[in-house]
């Protein structure tokens, strides 16, 4: 079994606030998101034979 782990951009969710401010003066930070693969590998042919996909929120 191989797991292979990264991080993917979030945008936070829009206050109201944020509407009144120019994008250039509001610091909204980045939120991540990992997500971990999980793939089933043939030892003998190298060849996957499943995949599965779960989320873990940071």
């Amino acid at each position: 079994m191989i797991t292979l782990g990264f991080d993917i951009p979030k945008k936070p969710p829009k206050s109201r606030l944020e509407d009144l401010i120019p994008t250039s003066l509001a610091s909204t930070p980045v939120l991540y998101e990992r997500e971990y693969k999980l793939f089933k590998v043939n030892s003998q042919t190298g060849e996957v034979e499943a995949m599965k996909i779960r989320q873990e929120n940071i």
